[in-house]
């Protein structure tokens, strides 16, 4: 009679085999996930920074100094600065001559200063009276 023990060793060494490669593809797939919920969160930051920063702008009729003092951040130079949870937000007003809007455009970046997201905000000027 013929011992099946190494058949059975075998079996344990393949199943064993097959076990760490699913493993490594969880834990693989698990990074990929954090690592894409990671940069979505970024981006949702980002995204509310600008439209928080966009309102203040456009409350204020592009008054940089008032938007800078609602939302806690500093204007100097023309350019309105804010920071928060590690993202800066940029705004800086465009010049677009007689137009009947004012606009500004608003630039978030990361602690890296890679942009993260933009937007340009808009308002009716006030006409003036004569």
């Amino acid at each position: 009679m013929k011992r099946k023990a190494p058949l059975v060793l075998m079996e344990l060494v393949i199943a064993l085999g097959v076990f760490a490669l699913a493993a490594a593809l969880c834990l693989q797939a698990f990074s990929l996930a954090d690592k894409t919920s990671r940069k979505a969160e970024t981006l949702d930051k980002a995204v509310l920074l600008a439209q928080n920063g966009a309102e203040a702008v456009k409350h204020c009729r592009g008054d940089l100094s008032a938007a800078a003092a609602l939302l806690g951040g500093g204007a100097a130079e023309g350019k309105l600065e804010v920071w928060q949870d590690g993202l800066t937000l940029t705004a800086v007003l465009r010049e677009e001559g007689a137009l009947p809007l004012g606009q500004a455009e608003l630039v978030v970046t990361d602690g890296a200063g890679q942009e993260v997201f933009r937007l340009t905000a808009s308002w009716q000027r006030e006409a003036a009276h004569g």
